[in-house]
């Protein structure tokens, strides 16, 4: 008795530990820019249902070829999307200096164009900063004409800022570069549940 007492204890424990994980991944939008002809502007599938939720919405931004990266609070409320070249809260706006990001050739070409979005495969990612609430470190990786030239960079975002609408405070900072492979980012959350 005292052996499934102590095994239903672990259970309970594992159970809530699991609970208590935060849901920054519980939204996505996708899309394209309602200004292109034939698309019906974008899409944000909310997994904080038993049954995904379906929004559509008039998408002022096109996110090119790839998916997009969003990110949501620990309660799974949506914080802010991105394209590789804008940042964009919940509310669909660019935030404060969440403009001209990822900057290069590529970035003066799809950028540039209110239709297009930053075409790159697995190449956005965004974390939040451990220790510092409402704070987001969104990663972006760069193309150039030579392959071997890219950069990985990171935006830092505080969605505290402006009244919870949100401001870049750091942009196009230099991780890595230069980088021979694009794309295959990927992020493991630590064994003390903070860092990644």
């Amino acid at each position: 008795m005292r052996k499934t007492l102590q095994a239903f204890t672990v259970l309970l424990l594992f159970s809530v530990a699991t609970f208590a994980q935060g849901k920054n991944d519980s939204q996505w939008v996708t899309g394209y820019g309602t200004n292109l002809a034939n698309h019906g502007g974008g899409t944000r599938i909310d997994f904080n249902t038993v049954k995904p939720t379906l929004t559509h919405f008039s998408l002022p931004y096109h996110f090119g070829f790839n998916m997009p990266c969003s990110i949501s609070d620990d309660e799974g409320n949506l914080q802010f999307y991105a394209n590789g070249c804008k940042v964009v809260n919940y509310n669909n706006e660019v935030v404060e200096n969440g403009e001209d990001l990822s900057p290069g050739y590529f970035q003066n070409i799809e950028c540039d164009e209110p239709i297009y979005g930053y075409d790159s495969y697995q190449n956005m990612m965004i974390l939040p900063l451990p220790g510092h609430p409402q704070q987001y470190v969104y990663f972006h990786h760069t193309m150039e004409m030579d392959i071997s030239s890219g950069k990985i960079l990171y935006t830092e975002v505080d969605m505290s800022a402006n009244n919870g609408t949100g401001k870049v405070i750091q942009k196009n900072q230099l991780l890595r570069g230069p980088v021979t492979q694009e794309g295959a980012f990927t992020a493991v959350r630590h064994g003390n549940g903070q860092d990644w």
